[in-house]
């Protein structure tokens, strides 16, 4: 992000006010008293108050500024971003970086001291608290370098838009608790290159001579073939056929079908699943998705989908959801 000239806000702190009282009292018990040692300590506690103001404007203005922030998080994740600050004449002290979406500040750092002519990069940590899109207005520098009196505050517009993937975490898809969350989860077998015998036939131009059952074509005096079951080349394919009501039980689904979805991706057994809509999932969609509740479509209302899963050849699973 390029250097914005901007003029920096400022505000009296507390602690301002009270040394600007302490300045009054000084300089009401000077006129009082006529005593030159107080008027001299009022004039060095008043050149006080114009050296901060000068040195805070001016460490502010030089600052040269890099953010750059990831645009791709999962939720509840923790994620350092990089800030990197470069200051030149003037040093930068009691500097407090703070990220911003809109009206609220996501996360914020600090440093207390940076030399002049220095690069330092600021780790500033965050951890993304739900999925869905997510913002980055502008980022706000507030100092209050050198003596406390002011805060400055400077503000850099930024554009940076992103997404909020679904939680995630490790989970197998054959593990018994998993097949525990759903109902209605049916297995049907495959036909593929196994080593399980599934059924005889005869011979058909095209088959392969592996298949050839060589026993029982001696026994019968033709050609017999075996069929055999899938071991590793079967697909599962489950199905979520409602998500479920309440906000909290929503994410967590959500947050289950995205685990899934992430182990399927390195899984040795090919895995599909369907969101009430018949369409399969990414992880962009679980992101994006809001929990207006999603009709199924009418050509497949009343039909049970394991059953015309099963019928291709498949493994099947119908999962509901309960919150």
């Amino acid at each position: 992000m390029k250097k914005r000239r901007s003029i920096p806000r400022s505000r009296i702190t507390p602690f301002g006010w009270a040394y600007i009282g302490f300045c009054f009292a000084v300089g009401g018990a000077a006129l009082n008293t006529g005593n030159n040692l107080l008027y001299l300590f009022l004039g060095l506690q008043l050149g006080f108050i114009i050296i901060s103001g000068i040195l805070s404007d001016s460490s502010l203005w030089t600052l040269r500024l890099s953010f750059d922030p990831p645009t791709d998080l999962i939720a509840h994740q923790p994620y350092l971003f990089q800030s990197r600050i470069q200051t030149r004449i003037f040093p930068a002290g009691a500097l407090t970086v703070e990220v911003w979406s809109g009206d609220d500040c996501l996360t914020k750092g600090a440093v207390l001291w940076i030399p002049p002519h220095t690069t330092h990069v600021i780790p500033i940590a965050w951890v993304p608290p739900q999925r869905g899109p997510y913002q980055i207005t502008e980022i706000v520098l507030r100092s209050t370098f050198p003596f406390g009196f002011f805060e400055k505050v400077l503000r850099r517009p930024l554009q940076v838009k992103g997404v909020i993937y679904p939680a995630i975490y490790p989970i197998r898809w054959d593990d018994p608790s998993v097949r525990s969350e759903f109902t209605g989860a049916r297995i049907a077998s495959q036909a593929g290159m196994g080593t399980m015998t599934r059924e005889l036939r005869d011979y058909r131009v095209g088959d392969a001579v592996r298949q050839i059952h060589w026993k029982v074509s001696a026994k019968r005096g033709h050609w017999i073939v075996k069929k055999t079951d899938a071991d590793v080349a079967s697909t599962q394919i489950y199905s979520v056929s409602a998500w479920p009501e309440g906000s909290v039980a929503f994410e967590k689904a959500i947050s289950f079908v995205a685990s899934l979805w992430v182990q399927a991706q390195t899984s040795d057994h090919p895995i599909q699943i369907y969101l009430p809509n018949q369409t399969q999932p990414d992880l962009y969609t679980l992101a994006m998705l809001t929990q207006e509740p999603i009709q199924t479509a009418p050509e497949v209302q009343g039909i049970d989908l394991s059953t015309v899963w099963s019928k291709a050849d498949v493994h099947a699973g119908v999962w509901e959801f309960h919150g």
